[in-house]
Formats: structure tokens, C-alpha cells, sequence
């Protein structure tokens, strides 16, 4: 699932991730608060949970952090499998760095936009074992 309210930056996302021919579908969605109603839908068939979320920072009316403390609420309420949740930034804040490697929900953070090296890098750090 891509999480970012600038649709450019979305797009060309989804482009990289397709070019390296690692997930099945691609959930793309531009705010936190459409991301959350997608994960607390019931109808797993047409909205099926995603295994891995990049996550905006920098997002209007609900920004990356805030989203997370939702997101935490709908999991521990409804139990929802929590997927690899990585922040994407457009600057290099080692502010940002420091807060994600505390944020117990968050596996890392990354440049925006994606390049090729990037999103193979998620994979074979997180999703190696998936055939």
C-alpha cells in the first residue's frame, strides 16, 4: 500500500515497485484517513490487507504520525495483522531518522520517490522468504 497525498510522486512510485516484479497488487491512496478506512474494511476479497505500507510523513489533514496512531488503535481493537510500515520523506531530517527508529510500528524510512534499488532492498530485507 502507498500512502501520499502528491499523486505524481504516487504514480511514479507505482511505476518503480512494478518494475521490479515483487507484489501482486498495488493499493495506492492519497491520505491517511482513506488508507485507514481501506484497512478497516471487512471485505477482504475486493480489499485485501497489504503485507508492506509506505507511508508519507508529510501529509495534510493527517499526516505519517498521526496516521500510525490510528492505524495502532485499529489494530489492537480488531486485530489486524500489522504489515512492514516504512516511511517515505521527501528531505534527510535526522530528526525524522531518530523518531522512526523509536516508533515502534516502523520498520525504516526512505527517500522519496522509490528507485529500483530501494524497493529491492525492502525485499530482500523483509520479503526474502516469499516465493
Amino acid at each position: 500500500m502507498l500512502i501520499d497525498d502528491d499523486v505524481a510522486t504516487s504514480v511514479y512510485n507505482e511505476i518503480i515497485i512494478e518494475d521490479v516484479e515483487c507484489v501482486n497488487k498495488i493499493i495506492s491512496v492519497n491520505s491517511g484517513e482513506e488508507a485507514l478506512a481501506y484497512l478497516d474494511s471487512t471485505d477482504t476479497e475486493n480489499s485485501p490487507k497489504p503485507n508492506l505500507i509506505l507511508l508519507d510523513i508529510n501529509m495534510p489533514t493527517m499526516d505519517g504520525w498521526e496516521f500510525l496512531e490510528e492505524f495502532n488503535q485499529l489494530t489492537t481493537n480488531r486485530a489486524i495483522e500489522k504489515p512492514i510500515i516504512i516511511m517515505l520523506s521527501a528531505s534527510s531530517d535526522e530528526e525524522e531518522a531518530d523518531k522512526v527508529k523509536q516508533h515502534s510500528l516502523l520498520k525504516g524510512i526512505k527517500n522519496k520517490p522509490l528507485t529500483i534499488e530501494t524497493v529491492e532492498e525492502i525485499r530482500d530485507v523483509y520479503f526474502s522468504n516469499v516465493v
